[in-house]
């Protein structure tokens, strides 16, 4: 886990969350990086990827 995802976790012990991430089309390896923390903790974070770029207010939608 990530020193900032162990943060969070202190502070929402008793509070039951996810993390939800959109990749709307990004071409700068924003989809590697939402795999690897996927991988660290699947449970408890998500990701949806585009296949191209839908604008902001699907990704909001989406998210």
């Amino acid at each position: 886990m990530t020193q900032a995802t162990e943060e969070v976790n202190k502070k929402l012990k008793n509070i039951r969350f996810e993390y939800w991430f959109i990749n709307d089309g990004s071409t700068d390896g924003t989809l590697a990086e939402m795999c690897k923390l996927n991988k660290l903790d699947p449970e408890k974070v998500h990701y949806v990827s585009f296949s191209r770029n839908f604008g902001k207010e699907a990704a909001l939608y989406c998210g």
